[in-house]
């Protein structure tokens, strides 16, 4: 089980630097090894996010994008916040399956 916890981890963590990873990809002012990573780094979400759902995105875009608290996201949603957690779980988990972190 930690290993799929890292995973997670990692996944997480991605998902939350994706703006500014997708930024560094397209910076020509920067090395073409650190674009290199960057885009592999954004590649790679993206992988992730072509599995999942129009629920399961929307609410990834809620809570990583527009940086939604899960009780700001269970009001719009009309579903409880632990719910929004538990939820948010299984998605990245999903995510990370499919994804090289």
């Amino acid at each position: 089980m930690k290993k799929k916890t890292t995973r997670m981890k990692n996944t997480e963590l991605l998902l939350r630097d994706f703006r500014v990873l997708k930024a560094i990809s397209n910076n020509v002012d920067l090395s073409q090894e650190q674009r290199a990573e960057a885009l592999h780094k954004v590649s790679n979400i993206e992988i992730g996010l072509n599995v999942l759902n129009d629920d399961e995105m929307k609410l990834i875009n809620l809570r990583y994008f527009n940086g939604l608290r899960d009780i700001q996201i269970s009001t719009i949603l009309l579903l409880s916040s632990d719910y929004i957690g538990n939820l948010a779980s299984e998605i990245i988990y999903k995510m990370s399956r499919c994804m090289a972190v």
